[in-house]
This record gives C-alpha cells, sequence and structure tokens, in this order.
C-alpha cells in the first residue's frame, strides 16, 4: 500500500484496486476509470453522476434503484462533493473586462 496527499484528501494506493480515499469505505479512484475520477467502488458511477441526477430531481432512493446501488454510498458520495466544496476556495479579481 502508497499513501499520498493530494491537497484536499488522503488516499491510498492498494495494489490492483486503485485508490481508496480515507474515510470514504465506498469512494474510490482507478486510473484510466471515468477519466480518473472519483466513482462508487466497483462501478462506473462517479460522484458527479450522483449529482447531477440529484440535480434533475431524482431522489436518493430513485439513485439506488437505477444504478444499483447502497444508500449508504449515495450519501456518502454527497458527504465527499460537500468536502470537496467547503475546501475550495474562490478567489475574485476585480477588472473592467467583465
Amino acid at each position: 500500500m502508497i499513501n499520498l496527499f493530494c491537497g484536499l484528501f488522503n488516499f491510498s494506493w492498494v495494489f490492483g484496486l486503485g485508490f481508496r480515499i480515507y474515510g470514504y469505505r465506498y469512494l474510490e479512484v482507478l486510473p484510466g476509470r471515468c477519466g480518473g475520477r472519483v466513482t462508487i467502488r466497483g462501478t462506473r458511477i462517479t460522484v458527479d453522476d450522483i449529482l447531477e441526477s440529484l440535480a434533475n430531481g431524482w431522489s436518493v432512493d430513485e439513485i439506488c434503484v437505477e444504478f444499483n446501488i447502497s444508500r449508504e454510498a449515495v450519501l456518502e458520495a454527497l458527504k465527499y462533493a460537500s468536502e470537496l466544496l467547503r475546501k475550495t476556495e474562490v478567489l475574485v479579481i476585480e477588472g473592467n473586462g467583465f
């Protein structure tokens, strides 16, 4: 196992299994899968797929049924997205060009 820190989250490389994100049971990153985006473990369902489904009016239960994943996996994806947004800084640059 190899550990690394990307600035926002700690990852550990599990040989042959990809990157697991510390503190998350259902999330992983596999090189070559979905462009290296965070997915639900063992699937090609990305966190942004879940967010987009919610934005389109799906309920958590509908996502679970349609994607065949557990409720806990959906809620964990939402927790990850929330933490990612909380750790994101937005820089405002004032100017006349906009």
